[in-house]
């Protein structure tokens, strides 16, 4: 079982680091050996540091020292590090962050499992501390998320008066192609463009605007199937966007800049899919896209040739979407992941409550969770929690107490067996 770990933590991380990807392109690709690399850096970190977690875990079961883990890890991520620095494999490169941080993930794999050995000889009085220190870790992991999610001004976006906006001194978007459709006008609050040609609409507001409503009509497609913007609203003296429509493949994303940007995070987005699907760069069908945006929400829609719309509530507990790149809000597995991440915070809790029994801990934490997840979306101008993630959350505390009831039924149950 050791072994079939080390192998499965082994195989995953060669799967993630030194197979081909190309989807990036080589002048996008970091420069070698940095620290701080590209827009998505602290993603890439958490990432690289959660890949080695197993890892570690497994030298951990081997009964490894804390020290020869280090070591272990180190000589693999240098390993893997000096492959990508002579182009092993193809739009790979190195980074003296992955180094870091893959050996950080190491190092609390293996912790993980010291803690797991500690707390089975820890007395009642360390396990109701422990369950109480991982309520609060709980709130904080959950409380920075929302935090992170929030308009880089905070509440301060919600004024009464209207931010001005202008036409940009961009003549293109910074790091993204040309719409070879057609652009005819566009719409950013109670301001109104007129165009007529090909390429991206780009603006500039004076400052965050919520609650606000854009939106672009477009005919015709790109044939590229990358990201290509179709209205770029940005703030001043800053080259990234603040709200962006654009083309993604054939769907139209709305994106829109949150704390999460400014930190090296993932922003979530939201997408109406297939709009452009069977369009030609010169077909003459127009395409209408509006967005909605509060502090709260998202909403996008499409009339006119393709007719469909989508949303999305930010709530405190839509961390996940911050830290991995790869599954959209509106994927199919979006609902997977977001389980997955609410059960990994509360099902230690859960197993704890139960192995500390004593009753007050598990209400003190389950109420200090409970009032955070209500008071959040007061004080940053957030949705609140959805009845479904608060479901799965409390479920998630229930498993664990039930999984720690059972067991030690059934160790009880051995032991009077071998008595007997």
């Amino acid at each position: 079982m050791r072994g079939a770990a080390l192998v499965g933590s082994v195989a995953l991380i060669i799967a993630a680091t030194l197979l081909p990807f190309g989807g990036m392109a080589a002048e996008q690709i970091p420069p070698a050996w940095c620290v701080r690399c590209g827009s998505l850096w602290l993603t890439d970190v958490i990432s690289n540091v959660a890949m080695f977690v197993p890892f570690g875990a497994a030298l951990g079961l081997r009964r490894w020292t804390l020290w020869r883990v280090v070591v272990a890890s180190l000589l693999f991520t240098v390993g893997v590090e000096a492959l990508q620095s002579v182009g092993l494999p193809p739009g790979r490169s190195p980074a003296l962050a992955d180094v870091m941080s893959n050996t950080v993930g190491g190092v609390l794999g293996a912790l993980l499992v010291l803690g797991w050995r500690w707390q089975r000889g820890a007395s009642r009085a360390q396990l109701s501390v422990l369950a109480l220190a991982w309520s609060a870790l709980v709130c904080a992991v959950v409380a920075w998320s929302a935090y992170m999610l929030t308009p880089v001004t905070g509440l301060e976006a919600m004024r009464s008066e209207s931010a001005s906006v202008t036409p940009s001194a961009f003549g293109h978007v910074p790091g993204h192609g040309w719409y070879e459709g057609m652009t005819d006008s566009a719409f950013v609050g109670t301001t109104r463009i007129k165009r007529g040609w090909s390429g991206p609409i780009i603006q500039q507001i004076a400052f965050e605007q919520f609650p606000m409503t854009a939106g672009v009509t477009v005919r015709g497609t790109d044939p590229l199937y990358g990201q290509i913007p179709l209205l770029f609203v940005h703030l001043p003296n800053d080259s990234s966007a603040w709200l962006q429509l654009a083309k993604h493949g054939n769907d139209i994303e709305l994106t829109v800049l949150r704390r999460a940007s400014r930190w090296g995070l993932t922003m979530p987005s939201v997408r109406v899919p297939e709009a452009f699907r069977g369009r030609t760069v010169d077909d003459a069908r127009s395409l209408v896209v509006t967005a909605d945006v509060t502090t709260s929400v998202m909403r996008l829609r499409t009339t006119g040739a393709y007719v469909s719309a989508d949303s999305l509530a930010f709530t405190p507990l839509l961390g996940w979407t911050l830290i991995q790149p790869l599954v959209s809000t509106d994927s199919p597995l979006a609902w997977v992941i977001s389980a997955c991440w609410l059960l990994a915070l509360t099902f230690p809790l859960g197993w704890l409550y139960a192995r500390c029994g004593n009753p007050w801990i598990a209400v003190a934490g389950s109420a200090l969770v409970s009032g955070l997840l209500h008071l959040l979306p007061v004080a940053f101008g957030l949705a609140p929690a959805s009845s479904t993630d608060m479901f799965i959350l409390a479920g998630g505390a229930a498993i664990g107490y039930m999984v720690w009831r059972s067991s030690a039924s059934t160790a009880r149950a051995a032991v009077r067996q071998l008595k007997t």
